[in-house]
């Protein structure tokens, strides 16, 4: 018996997904989050929207490749909308290394175009997408906790600090969406700091300083560890400044968003 529980266990801790090991699982991706900068003439509203269907295949137990099958993605602001094509990088790689605990991390990402970088910075597109794992596996009543760094920005000249804190805790078994899962709560502090040039703007940088709270739900299949479904949202506050103006310049700014990523099958 003890042998039986053991090989359950390690089915569970080795990968998300084990028993379609070389089967692409297929994920649809929604987000929208939203950025308001309080200027003396009022607040100004960033709105953001990315839309993906993505494919994820194992290669190894540590080795993943993933790519989207569709792309949409967008900023809009007062002085207009950004909405760049995104033909070119459908079906190209990302190569992912993920750790024992669940971590994924890009060795490779795609060439992604140069306008992409005012939109969205999408070589972090699997930072943080799936849950980690505690040690001794799945199940109903398990907490634990991990702290993660974002990798840096693939923008040019630009520096991104940023550390998450979150709590993980198993609080029931479920039915969803026709499959057996642990539900997975999370909660989440985050603490961001980026610096970069200002676009069109020689000599002037922004920097910013922000910290807040996530909340996650995480439904998890038992048999095989998969993610079935992920919603999460989330809320910081914090300051922009404008570095390099003859006076400084710092404005009060907020941040929400809320996404959502849903297993659609596989192929």
């Amino acid at each position: 018996m003890k042998r039986v529980l053991g090989a359950l266990l390690l089915a569970t801790t080795i990968a998300p997904w084990s028993s379609a090991a070389q089967e692409a699982v297929q994920y649809e991706e929604q987000s929208r989050g939203l950025v308001t900068v309080n200027t003396p003439n009022g607040p100004v509203e960033i709105r953001s929207e990315h839309d993906a269907t993505i494919s994820i295949e194992r290669l190894a137990s540590d080795t993943l490749r993933a790519w989207y099958d569709a792309l949409e993605i967008a900023s809009i602001a007062p002085a207009g909308e950004t909405r760049p094509a995104t033909d070119e990088v459908l079906g190209e790689w990302f190569l992912l290394h993920e750790s024992e605990d669940g971590r994924l991390r890009a060795l490779q990402t795609p060439d992604f175009p140069e306008s992409f970088q005012t939109v969205s910075d999408l070589t972090q597109q699997f930072f943080d997408f799936f849950p980690t794992r505690p040690d001794d596996g799945y199940r109903l009543g398990a907490e634990w906790s991990d702290t993660t760094q974002a990798p840096p920005s693939a923008a040019p000249d630009t520096e991104v600090r940023a550390q998450k804190v979150t709590h993980y805790r198993i609080e029931e078994e479920a039915v969803h969406n026709g499959v057996d899962v642990f539900v997975i709560r999370a909660e989440a502090t985050l603490d961001i700091q980026t610096n970069g040039p200002l676009p069109d703007q020689p000599g002037l940088r922004i920097a910013t300083v922000m910290s807040g709270s996530e909340t996650n739900t995480f439904w998890v299949a038992k048999d095989d560890g998969r993610l079935v479904e992920r919603v999460r949202s989330g809320e910081l506050s914090g300051r922009l400044e404008y570095v390099g103006t003859p006076q400084p310049v710092v404005l009060p700014t907020n941040r929400t968003y809320e996404n959502s990523i849903v297993l659609i099958g596989s192929q």
